[in-house]
C-alpha cells in the first residue's frame, strides 16, 4: 500500500520550545484567549477525516522515558510518518491515513506530568474534575446504569494511559500502520487484542439501527473548513472545543484552561462503545406500529408504519430527512435530499410563515411536536434554538467522531455478532457539554430541561430510566393530544467509557519533554 500521510498546504511549524520548557508552577494562561490555530490543534477536532476505518489503541506505560520519547517524536516535525495529524489544510493528494493521540488522567501522571499541574488543571477546583475522577465515577450522571453499569464495561480510563488512534481508508492501511507502530511502542505494554478496538463506516453512513448518521455537527466560529448549512444556528465558540481560544463577540461559558502549554488548543473526548440490540429495537418498532398508530397517521402500508415509528423515535427518517422538514404524511415516503441539505432546518413549522433560511427566528411558529416530537433523539441532542428550552443549546454542543463496529469483524457465517457504535464525543468541558447533554436532555432525570411540556424522561433511541429496569414513553404530536408510544425499553448498552484529554501540539510536546 502506497504511503500517503497528510501533507499540508503550508509548512508545519515546530512546537513552541519556550512553552515546552516552561516551569509548571509558574505557568499561566496569560497568552489566552487566542484565535484557534489549525497548526497547533489535533486535526480530528476541527474536521472529520471521512475515512472508512478507525483503530483505537488503549496503551499502558511500562517505561515512561521511552514512552515520552515516542510521544515527542510524533510532533517533533522530524518525520513525515508516524506523526500527529494537525488541522491545517491538506495539500494534494488526500492522505489515506491519519494519527492522533490522547491521555487519561492517570496516564499523565505516569508519564511524569507534575501532580501539581494535574491538580491545578483538573482537580476539584477546576471545571474539568470529571476527567480527574474518571468516567466510571460519573456513570450515574450520564445514564450508565443497569445493563450499562461500569461493572459491565470492558474498558475505562483507569485501565490504560494513552489512547493512540489510527484512521485509514482501508483495513490494509490500518493493519500496515499497526505493524509499523508496534516496534516503536517499546515504552508501552504490548497492546493485547482486548485493548485494540476497531470501527468502520457502514454503507450510506448508516448505523446498525438503520439511520443515516453523522449529519449534524456544530459549526465552530473560526474553523477554516467549509461546512454544510445548518438552519443558521448560532455558531459555537471555538473555546467550546479548543481550550483557551476565543473570538471577539463569541464568548463561551468561560471554563478554566489547564496550565500552559498543556491546555492550549486541547479538547476532552468521551470514548464510548455502545452495543446496540438491533433485533430488539426492530421488534419494538414493529410492535409500536400497530393498528392504532396506523389509524392516527393514516398509514395502510405496514412497512412504512415501521419506518414512521423509527422516524418519530429519532426525529429523522432513516434516510436522514428531518421530520421538521417532512413530517409523516400517510404512506408517502420522505424525499431524497442532497447530503448538504439534510442539516439545514430549525424546529419551526412553515404554515405560511417564512422558511427557516429566510427567517431564522425560532420563535416564528415553533414546532411544538406536531412535526418532530419534542422528546425525539435528535431534538434532545440539539434543540436548535427552540424557544422553550431551558438553556441555549449552543452552550452544550458536542462534536461526534464515531462509527459503527462489529465483533467479530468481518462477520463469521450468518451470525452478525455484537454490533454498535464506537467513538469519541468531543467537548471543551465534559461537565457542561457531554455530561450536560446526557444528564439533562438524553436522560431527563433531574426535572424539566426543555421537555416539561411532554414530561418524557428518556431518549427513545438511547436513553435509560434511573434504575435501568423501567419502561418509558414518548409523546408524539402536540402534547395536549396526549398520544404516546408506550412501554419502550433501552436497546443500547454502554460497553466502554473513558475520559481522555487530547492536547494541542504544544501540549503533546510538553508531555514528551517531561523528566
Amino acid at each position: 500500500m502506497r504511503l500517503h500521510p497528510p501533507r499540508y498546504a503550508e509548512p508545519q511549524r515546530p512546537h513552541l520550545k519556550a512553552a515546552v520548557h516552561a516551569h509548571v508552577a509558574g505557568a499561566t494562561a496569560d497568552a489566552v484567549p487566542v484565535p484557534p490555530d489549525p497548526a497547533r490543534t489535533q486535526g480530528f477536532i476541527m474536521r472529520g477525516y471521512n475515512f472508512a476505518f478507525t483503530r483505537y489503541f488503549a496503551l499502558s506505560v511500562t517505561d515512561a522515558a521511552k514512552a515520552r520519547a515516542f510521544i515527542e517524536s510524533l510532533v517533533s516535525g522530524k518525520q513525515a510518518w508516524p506523526s500527529v495529524t494537525i488541522a491545517s489544510q491538506w495539500a494534494p493528494p488526500k492522505p489515506n491515513r491519519c494519527l492522533n493521540i490522547g491521555f487519561t488522567c492517570p496516564g499523565l501522571a505516569k508519564l511524569g506530568v507534575p501532580q501539581a499541574a494535574i491538580d491545578q488543571s483538573f482537580g476539584p477546583t477546576s471545571d474539568h474534575n470529571s476527567f480527574y475522577v474518571g468516567a466510571a465515577a460519573q456513570a450515574k450522571i450520564v445514564g450508565d446504569v443497569g445493563q450499562s453499569d461500569p461493572s459491565n464495561w470492558r474498558l475505562s480510563d483507569r485501565d490504560f494511559d494513552v489512547m493512540l488512534i489510527l484512521w485509514g481508508a482501508t483495513t490494509d492501511i490500518i493493519d500496515e500502520d499497526t505493524a509499523m507502530l508496534k516496534p516503536l511502542l517499546d515504552g508501552f505494554a504490548a497492546p493485547s487484542p482486548d485493548r485494540i478496538f476497531d470501527s468502520q463506516v457502514l454503507d450510506n453512513h448508516k448505523v446498525w439501527f438503520g439511520y443515516r448518521d453523522g449529519i449534524a455537527q456544530p459549526i465552530v466560529a473560526g474553523v477554516p473548513f467549509i461546512q454544510d448549512p445548518d438552519g443558521d444556528q448560532e455558531l459555537a465558540d471555538p473555546s467550546a472545543f479548543m481550550l483557551g481560544t476565543a473570538l471577539p463577540g463569541q464568548p463561551y461559558a468561560g471554563t478554566s484552561v489547564p496550565v500552559a502549554p498543556l491546555g492550549l488548543n486541547g479538547c476532552f473526548g468521551a470514548f464510548r462503545i455502545l452495543e446496540q440490540d438491533v433485533e430488539g429495537y426492530d421488534a419494538q418498532c414493529k410492535r409500536l406500529a400497530d393498528a392504532d398508530f396506523c389509524k392516527l397517521y393514516g398509514i395502510t402500508d405496514p412497512d412504512h408504519a415501521v419506518e414512521a415509528v423509527k422516524a418519530l423515535l429519532c426525529g429523522r427518517w432513516t434516510n436522514g430527512v428531518s421530520l421538521s422538514v417532512f413530517p409523516i404524511q400517510g404512506n408517502t415516503p420522505p424525499p431524497t435530499m442532497l447530503d448538504n441539505e439534510l442539516n439545514n432546518f430549525l424546529y419551526v413549522l412553515p404554515n405560511g410563515e417564512p422558511a427557516p433560511h429566510q427567517n431564522p427566528d425560532p420563535t416564528v411558529n415553533p414546532d411544538m411536536g406536531s412535526g418532530c416530537p419534542i422528546g425525539a433523539h435528535t431534538r434532545r441532542g440539539n434543540m436548535r434554538g427552540f424557544p422553550f428550552a431551558d438553556t441555549p443549546s449552543v452552550y452544550h454542543r458536542i462534536i461526534r467522531r464515531a462509527a459503527a463496529y462489529q465483533l467479530p469483524y468481518p462477520q463469521v457465517g450468518n451470525d452478525p455478532g455484537e454490533r454498535g457504535l464506537m467513538g469519541l464525543f468531543l467537548s471543551g468541558c465534559l461537565r457542561d457539554q457531554f455530561e450536560f447533554v446526557q444528564r439533562n436532555w438524553i436522560n431527563n432525570w433531574i426535572g424539566p430541561s426543555g421537555f416539561s411540556s411532554v414530561k418524557d424522561q428518556s431518549d427513545p433511541v438511547m436513553g435509560e430510566e434511573p434504575n435501568g429496569t423501567e419502561t418509558f414513553d414518548e409523546t408524539i404530536g402536540l402534547p395536549r393530544a396526549k398520544n404516546k408510544l408506550k412501554g419502550m425499553s433501552s436497546f443500547v448498552a454502554t460497553r466502554a467509557g473513558a475520559y481522555c484529554f487530547f492536547p494541542g501540539i504544544d501540549g503533546i510536546a510538553w508531555i514528551g519533554a517531561q523528566k
